[in-house]
């Protein structure tokens, strides 16, 4: 499907090329204009979400007592567990609630701010009416997280340090930490469009007139396609928490260390893709060589927000061999010291499967890029 699109637009880009050197022999001028400018990306926020899997179930060293299987507390299934006041065997304080990441995941949690552009145009007048054109810009393609996503980010990032912090307070040698470390992307983008322009007033003589024309000022409307090549790298964001503690049962037991890391990033933002040209534009002569122009045109492709989501959960195994269990109104949460869950086949419930560029969100409909440029051209 995106090849035959290519192909397509392409086909577009060549016939107009061709019908403006077709013409040049019946009338006109070519022209030549450098422009500069800012490029505003609309992106609608509706879109599909998708939920990562489920933990599963697993019953716990303690009869009765079970626990789910989760990938992170950051979201989910290990966001729901420890996500309200809780009382806790061993004399745990309750645990401050857990502000998951479950939002951002299911949202339009990427933007691509304004940024600044510059390029050429080539042209050739068709009549007193129609020009071809071919035009080529240049400009920045930056995807970054919303102002409201890094907010929810850096709240998730302190109450996860809260509610472990309080859960683990009361067990030697406890130690939390959470880290959240968010990068912008960096990039750029090529546009290529072939258009045709409709002059909407123009200030020509009529043909049966014998005075030169002057074309002082001209509006026009601009209707065509392109391609639109973006490249660089995607913004991301990583929650690293972790937490460690020694048993209660003394020296006798091992200590308990395992790190929850989670990156969400945006996805798709680069490659190529045919987008549909329109706009409205407004030429001076300032002489019957060159001229300036203010341009506005709206570039229209698909939707580009994507957002997925990396989990890698992670035990450290200490010797020796122990587990211990918290007990809670909905579930239990199991630490077991060692990885390869050698102590009666028994895991953490820190234990998930990893998740590597799981897609929890794909942005549907259309997405709009204004260009607003002002430029010189030079008529020869």
């Amino acid at each position: 499907m995106r090849r035959a699109a290519r192909t397509i637009a392409l086909g577009v880009v060549a016939t107009i090329g061709v019908v403006a050197m077709a013409k040049a022999t019946v009338a006109g001028d070519w022209e030549v204009e450098i422009h500069g400018g800012g490029l505003l990306p609309f992106s609608p926020s509706s879109g599909r979400a998708t939920s990562p899997p489920s933990g599963d179930r697993f019953e716990t060293v303690v009869p009765g007592l079970s626990s789910v299987r989760v990938s992170s507390w950051y979201y989910g299934s290990g966001g729901r567990l420890i996500a309200r006041e809780e009382t806790y065997i061993y004399s745990y304080v309750g645990t401050r609630v857990v502000q998951p990441l479950d939002p951002i995941l299911s949202s339009a949690a990427i933007r691509w701010p304004t940024r600044g552009g510059a390029g050429v145009r080539v042209g050739r007048r068709l009549g007193r009416r129609l020009s071809a054109e071919l035009a080529v810009e240049y400009g920045g393609h930056v995807p970054e997280f919303s102002e409201a996503a890094r907010a929810h980010f850096e709240e998730s990032r302190l109450d996860f340090e809260t509610a472990w912090s309080r859960t683990v307070s009361a067990l030697p040698g406890s130690q939390v930490t959470s880290e959240a470390t968010i990068r912008d992307g960096t990039g750029h983008q090529l546009v290529a469009t072939g258009v045709i322009n409709i002059n909407l007033r123009t200030n020509d003589p009529p043909k049966w007139s014998r005075r030169p024309a002057s074309r002082r000022f001209v509006t026009y409307l601009t209707l065509g396609a392109g391609m639109v090549s973006a490249s660089g790298e995607e913004a991301r964001a990583t929650l690293v928490g972790r937490y460690r503690f020694a048993s209660p049962a003394g020296a006798s037991e091992g200590s308990y260390q395992e790190t929850d890391t989670v990156t969400v990033r945006s996805s798709e933002s680069f490659g190529t893709s045919i987008v549909g040209v329109v706009g409205l534009g407004w030429k001076k002569d300032l002489s019957r060589r060159w001229g300036v122009r203010v341009d506005a045109r709206g570039y229209l492709g698909r939707n580009p927000t994507r957002v997925v989501l990396d989990a890698r959960p992670s035990v450290t195994t200490s010797s020796p061999t122990s587990a211990l269990v918290v007990d809670s109104t909905i579930g239990a949460i199991q630490f077991v010291n060692d990885s390869a869950g050698t102590a009666s086949g028994q895991r953490s419930s820190l234990s998930g499967p990893p998740l590597e560029g799981f897609e929890t969100f794909k942005g549907t409909g259309l997405q709009w890029q204004i260009s607003l440029t002002f430029g010189a051209y030079l008529r020869f």
